[in-house]
């Protein structure tokens, strides 16, 4: 949920919900209003994280990981993508 969260938040796109009897289990966790509540806990907390990889990987003088993660909190503070530079080794680990 949480990877389809951020690929619409980045995407600019918006998630298909379909019309779901009340009574289904999955009705409540399907309704925008939740959605889009769900998408700020998750764009909170990803800030957060990112800005702790962030001391970590400045405090040990790695310079391309610090680079990369400052773009993808850019990235997700904009709400969409942007190029990363691939000459960046640490890009894949980093966004998987």
């Amino acid at each position: 949920k949480v990877n389809l969260l951020l690929q619409s938040h980045l995407g600019a796109g918006t998630i298909p919900v379909g019309r779901l009897p009340d009574s289904s289990p999955h009705a409540a966790v399907l309704r925008h209003a939740d959605l889009r509540e769900d998408l700020g806990l998750v764009l909170t907390v990803a800030h957060r994280l990112i800005s702790a990889m962030i001391d970590v990987v400045g405090s040990n003088g790695w310079l391309p990981p610090a680079l990369v993660l400052m773009e993808l909190c850019q990235m997700l503070h904009q709400g969409t993508w942007e190029s990363i530079p691939k000459d960046a080794s640490c890009v894949g680990a980093l966004l998987q």
